[in-house]
């Protein structure tokens, strides 16, 4: 293999070396930070914690709502019973008692809302449990193929680091360089491919000299006069 074709093949390397180490980190990243699984489950312990908050709410206006009528009942005990007959004793029993009254009146207003409220937060409750487990049973089943692709691709790419090692070393250090820098300028594309004395990639035409070392069975490459790139024989 001469230096013309040990470039191209480094060149294939190194391109399913970008495009599988992309994947790879992708890959690594799902199973390292799985945020919409833990925004779902945040989101529906959420949804619980609201259910037992108003519950509890409805709870505590229960128990005011049970205290209030058991004294509004002994003031109308008190009011009515004829035990009390002072004038201003039985105003202050009729004012307490349209307080206790109105208090009774805002108090079952706020336990409607309350329960309207805990019936909604139950069947948001209840469907998104079920969405979870769904999206949950989704979720292993991803992670599962993550993780097989994830070795996968850490296997290949130990190989191809492997390759790329072995390739580098028969490279001569000038061209090694010249190809370094033509993958980091050209977007990861160092080689250009030349079809009857023009280059492919730019369309310029290759002067006849360099269409020799193109062709290969040299130890030095020849470079685009027009994109720059290693030219080889297609």
């Amino acid at each position: 293999m001469d230096l013309i074709q040990v470039l191209i093949r480094l060149a294939l390397v190194d391109e399913e070396w970008d495009d599988k180490g992309r994947r790879y980190q992708q890959v690594r990243e799902l199973l390292g930070n799985p945020r919409e699984l833990t925004d779902r489950q945040e989101a529906q312990a959420a949804l619980v914690r609201d259910d037992a908050e108003a519950r509890a709410a409805l709870a505590n206006l229960e128990l005011e709502m049970e205290s209030l009528q058991g004294r509004l009942s002994q003031v109308e005990k008190d009011l009515y019973g004829g035990t009390i007959s002072a004038p201003r004793e039985l105003e202050n029993l009729r004012r307490d008692g349209d307080q206790l009254r109105h208090r009774i009146a805002q108090i079952e207003d706020q336990a409607l809302a309350l329960m309207a409220a805990c019936d909604d937060l139950d069947v948001r409750v209840h469907d998104g449990a079920a969405a979870l487990e769904a999206f949950e049973s989704e979720w292993a089943v991803l992670t599962a193929d993550a993780r097989e692709t994830y070795q996968t691709l850490r296997a290949r790419l130990q190989d191809l680091q492997s390759e790329r090692e072995q390739l580098r070393q028969r490279v001569p250090a000038q061209e090694m360089a010249l190809y370094d820098e033509l993958r980091r300028t050209k977007n990861g594309r160092p080689l250009a491919p030349m079809r009857d004395g023009i280059c492919q990639v730019c369309r310029v035409s290759v002067p006849r000299n360099k269409i020799t070392i193109a062709e290969g069975g040299y130890d030095s490459v020849a470079t685009c006069e027009g994109c720059g790139r290693i030219l080889y024989q297609a």
